[in-house]
């Protein structure tokens, strides 16, 4: 007989469906289905959150889009806010530790995603991925990622 049974194991991984970034990645992505679903059900949405920088030429745009948008950015951040640190505080990391790490990576995003909209941009196919994606090798290959914000970047979230 082994020294687990299956009972064991059985346990184990119910247990492991609330202590792996990747349950938690597949929780939250069906929490924001379900809050979908109930609203759509309602006559409303989710849409408010789903803001995006537009296409531009000039910083002027940006400007802009930023003063006319910015409860929707602002929510958009205290939503994925929430939803990460739940999910890391269940993992076991310090919120005060993730916060911070968030808010820098969210500001990056961000700036990623004005760079991706700019028109010149767009004309030699640098998208936000691939910028993210360079980004990334950039600063991990020159000056390193600075130890605090190592608990903002989980990868599953």
């Amino acid at each position: 007989m082994s020294a687990s049974s299956p009972l064991d194991r059985s346990t184990s991984a119910g247990r492991d469906l609330w202590r792996t970034e990747d349950w938690w990645a597949i929780w939250i992505g069906l929490a924001i289905v379900f809050a979908s679903c109930i609203l759509f059900w309602q006559g409303a949405n989710l849409r408010w959150l789903a803001v995006l920088p537009p296409r531009w030429t000039s910083f002027a745009q940006v400007g802009a889009d930023l003063a006319t948008n910015w409860p929707r950015y602002a929510g958009q951040f205290l939503f994925w806010l929430g939803a990460f640190s739940a999910a890391l505080s269940a993992l076991g990391y310090k919120i005060r530790d993730v916060v911070p790490a968030f808010a820098l990576l969210y500001v990056a995003a961000y700036l990623i995603f004005v760079i991706g909209q700019w028109d010149g941009a767009t004309r030699y196919n640098l998208e936000p991925p691939l910028l993210a994606l360079f980004s990334g090798l950039l600063i991990a290959n020159t000056i390193g990622v600075p130890r605090w914000i190592e608990s903002g970047l989980r990868v599953e979230l």
